[in-house]
């Protein structure tokens, strides 16, 4: 014996089914542009890291060099006195 579904349980059901759909698709897009954007700022931060050590050198050999320069200065004016 088949059960006939009544018209009024059809709607429902296909609009759960769509909405199932739906929804899963919405999830994918979302991972997506998630791992998207997490891609980016994971290059963004690299890119501030390496700009952040270039400068650290930078600041670091003109330390290197006003404190060679103030050695030179002090040694001459102790080998003058």
């Amino acid at each position: 014996m088949k059960l006939e579904p009544h018209s009024e349980e059809i709607p429902p059901a296909l609009e759960r089914s769509i909405d199932e759909k739906h929804q899963k698709e919405l999830q994918d897009w979302l991972l997506q542009l998630n791992e998207q954007k997490a891609m980016k700022l994971k290059e963004e931060i690299l890119a501030m890291m390496e700009e952040k050590i270039t400068k650290q050198m930078l600041l670091k050999k003109t330390c290197e060099d006003c404190k060679r320069g103030i050695d030179a200065i002090i040694r001459r004016t102790t080998n003058q006195a």
